[in-house]
Order: C-alpha cells, then sequence, then structure tokens
C-alpha cells in the first residue's frame, strides 16, 4: 500500500484519498442534482396559468369535436329510426340495432380480406364514443365527473341489452319500457357532460318526453381537431 505523508505530517494512505475524492465527487453530484430538481420545479410552476388554460381548452376541444358528432348521431337514430320501430313492434327494424356490420369501404382491402371490425350501430354511436368522451375528462386517470359519465354509460349498455333481450321475445311492454328507461339516462349523461362544459362548445341537448317533438340534430361543421 502507498503512503504519503500530509501537512500535518500523519501518514495515510493513498486508498483513503482515493475513497475520500469518490466521495466527494458523489456529493458534488448530488447537489447538481438537487439544484436541477428545484430549478425544473421553478420552471413548472412559473408556467403563465393562461398557457396551461390554453392547452386544457385544445384537448378539449379535439376530444369534443371527435366523439360528439357521433353521439349526435347515435341520437337521431334513437328517436328517429328506433323510438318508431319500438312504438309499432317493428322487430324486424328494432333488431338493426343488434347487428354487427362492418363500417370499412366497400372494395377496401379490409373488406376484401375479411378483416374489417364489425360493430353494432349501438357500439358505434353510441357505446364506444360516450365511453371515450368520458375518459377524456379524466384527471391524471380518473376524475369525479367521468366515473359520474361512465356509470351513465354501465346504465344504458344495460337498457340496451333489455332491449334486445324484449326484441327477441318480441315483448312490446319491456321493450318501449327499456327504450324509455334508455332516454333518462341518455339525458343523466348529457346534464353531466354540460356540466362545466367550455363556453366555446355548444352544449349537448336533451332527449325530448315526445320523440314526435324531436329535431334532428344538424350534422356539425368540419373542424381542423
Amino acid at each position: 500500500m502507498e503512503a504519503f505523508v500530509c501537512g500535518s505530517g500523519l501518514v495515510r494512505s493513498k486508498n483513503r484519498v482515493d475513497r475520500r475524492g469518490v466521495s466527494d465527487l458523489r456529493m458534488s453530484a448530488s447537489r447538481r442534482e438537487f439544484m436541477f430538481s428545484i430549478a425544473g420545479v421553478a420552471i413548472v410552476n412559473g408556467l403563465p396559468k393562461e398557457a396551461s388554460a390554453n392547452v386544457n381548452l385544445m384537448a378539449a376541444k379535439r376530444s369534443y369535436f371527435r366523439y360528439v358528432p357521433r353521439i349526435e348521431e347515435g341520437i337521431n337514430y334513437y328517436m328517429l329510426a328506433l323510438s318508431p320501430a319500438v312504438n309499432a313492434g317493428d322487430w324486424g327494424k328494432v333488431s338493426q340495432a343488434f347487428v354487427k356490420t362492418s363500417v370499412a369501404r366497400e372494395g377496401s382491402e379490409k373488406a376484401l380480406n375479411d378483416i374489417d371490425p364489425k360493430t353494432t350501430i349501438l357500439e358505434r354511436e353510441f357505446f364506444v364514443p360516450m365511453r371515450t368522451w368520458s375518459n377524456s375528462f379524466a384527471e391524471k386517470g380518473t376524475s369525479p365527473k367521468s366515473r359520474a359519465m361512465l356509470v351513465k354509460v354501465d346504465a344504458f349498455e344495460k337498457e340496451m341489452d333489455k332491449l334486445k333481450k324484449a326484441t327477441k321475445n318480441q315483448n312490446q311492454a319491456d321493450a318501449s319500457a327499456s327504450w324509455e328507461l334508455g332516454r333518462t339516462v341518455l339525458n343523466e349523461y348529457i346534464d353531466i357532460a354540460n356540466k362545466g362544459l367550455s363556453r366555446e362548445l355548444r352544449k349537448l341537448e336533451n332527449l325530448p318526453e315526445d320523440a314526435k317533438s324531436f329535431q334532428k340534430i344538424a350534422k356539425r361543421p368540419d373542424t381542423t381537431f
């Protein structure tokens, strides 16, 4: 072991000095990391609230214009096609709501190879967009508003399952009851979604009790979102 005489006249091993040197380097690195972390927090906290709000609004708009038009198309179908079919006991038309079909373009590669996903109109226009839009209100994974909306999506799916069963059994009373409860749940979903919605976004309209008074929802203009 190589030794040397330090200023105080004491003999110390070079190995000890090396270990101290490594320790000093580690302490120095730790101090640098700490200072950088403090600086990072200061930068984040120093961002203008307006900038953060603008980012959140843009995300809300993208989600809104991606899923709300599909939900409104579903509402048009629910009120203008499904309602009269249920009231008339036209089980053939009602059952179309539960038939899985493809939305792939005719002649497309997916259609030709029969690999295109097949879904029902209820899945395409209600279940999927309603659930996805609900999740867009989540904050760090979840939020009270998101959870409340998802509860209504589950409730609506259950009513549509009951409608499917009533259609299979051609039970007019049960079919009408399930359709009406579905309308009620949709309105509850809409009420939750509209609460706190940005003024820059048009609120969804409730489904009237009298289906005959329902006015078809106009298609929203195309956007860049």
